[in-house]
């Protein structure tokens, strides 16, 4: 069986002032969005329960994990909601993971407390190698940016994340798909085999390949350095402000 690098894909946005129901729209669009790009995403768990895909359960999920934390901790508004995590079956190796920090604006230029969304994505099994097809990757993307409307969002292993080279930690990178919420014709040409194009959330998307982009590939790798350093010149990939 093969196993594929641990992958994920991260959302990141700057202070939101959101209601948990807010949150929780934007949740149910994400998940049943997903569920269009493979059957890996039709079904989810919260726990050991199945997850009914409805503004109300996830409401009440998102509650009842704000209450264990609030019943521990002082009760912080600015720090919005947040749940880990809704899997699509009991099987961590085989199964995606959807987790999120939503309607948090305690940001400020000291301290950066983004919003997330993160979709971790399976390590093993046919699906996880059937998402990893380019049109799939660049959907489930397309998925997240649309609920979420961030700041600037990854698919990317964990391993390259970890190596990359950025100027802080706030700083978006560059991996096998990218979304930046900038207009399209702002970016300067991009080296073959990369594209850019615009995204149906009037960002960019970046594609470094349309194989699946792996750090031990030497070709892989030298467009993802080419892209950083020719957005880098553009001021693209600063540290994003989220406060």
């Amino acid at each position: 069986m093969v196993i594929l690098p641990k992958e994920y894909i991260g959302a990141y946005w700057g202070n939101r002032e959101e209601s948990a129901r807010d949150c929780a729209r934007r949740v149910l669009d994400v998940l049943r969005c997903l569920g269009g790009c493979d059957e890996l995403f039709q079904t989810w768990l919260h726990g050991a329960d199945a997850l009914h895909l409805d503004e109300e359960t996830i409401l009440g999920a998102i509650m009842q994990a704000y209450a264990r934390k609030t019943a521990y901790e002082p009760r912080i508004p600015e720090l919005g909601v947040e749940l880990y995590s809704f899997r699509t079956n009991d099987d961590w190796l085989t199964s995606a993971a959807v987790s999120f920090l939503c309607g948090c604006y305690a940001s400020t230029p000291a301290v950066s407390i983004p919003n997330s969304c993160i979709v971790e994505l399976p390590d093993e099994g046919a699906a996880a190698s059937r998402i990893r097809a380019i049109s799939t990757a660049i959907a489930m993307v397309e998925c997240v940016v649309r609920a979420w409307s961030p700041d600037w969002a990854v698919l990317s292993s964990r391993a390259y994340r970890n190596n990359v080279t950025r100027v802080t930690e706030d700083a978006p990178f560059v991996s096998w798909v990218t979304y930046l919420s900038v207009p399209v014709q702002i970016l300067p040409p991009l080296p073959a085999p990369a594209r850019a194009f615009s995204s149906e959330s009037n960002g960019t998307m970046i594609v470094l390949t349309d194989e699946h982009f792996d750090t031990d590939n030497v070709t892989h790798m030298h467009t993802a350095n080419q892209v950083r350093d020719i957005l880098n010149r553009e001021h693209l990939l600063n540290p994003i402000r989220y406060y």
